[in-house]
């Protein structure tokens, strides 16, 4: 697990190795979720990351605006660490789910 103060550093942070999973919030500093999911978008490697949004908004056009971003989910703060938990078990199940079949 690596933290990032915000979204420049979270994506200094991928650059220089690939995450399974990022977490992030959706209003930050210097870089905000948006951005940071558009950026991870483009990287050839990175396109099916699964990318999960922590956000306290409640206005219904920054959920389209997460997903338009790439997001591949988003769940609501204050998060329940068992929803939380639950979530990043998910993804990743299904993420070695992909990996095991193109193995196959």
């Amino acid at each position: 697990v690596v933290c990032a103060e915000d979204g420049q550093e979270a994506l200094e942070f991928i650059e220089k190795f690939t995450p399974q999973m990022v977490i992030t919030d959706w209003i930050m500093q210097r870089m905000d979720g948006y951005a940071l999911c558009k950026h991870i978008r483009s990287k050839e490697g990175l396109k099916h990351l699964p990318i999960l949004i922590q956000t306290g908004t409640d206005i219904p056009r920054e959920f389209f605006r997460m997903f338009e971003a790439g997001a591949t989910d988003m769940i609501r703060k204050p998060t329940p660490p068992e929803a939380l938990i639950s979530k990043i078990v998910a993804y990743l199940e299904a993420q070695q789910m992909v990996v095991r079949h193109k193995n196959e």
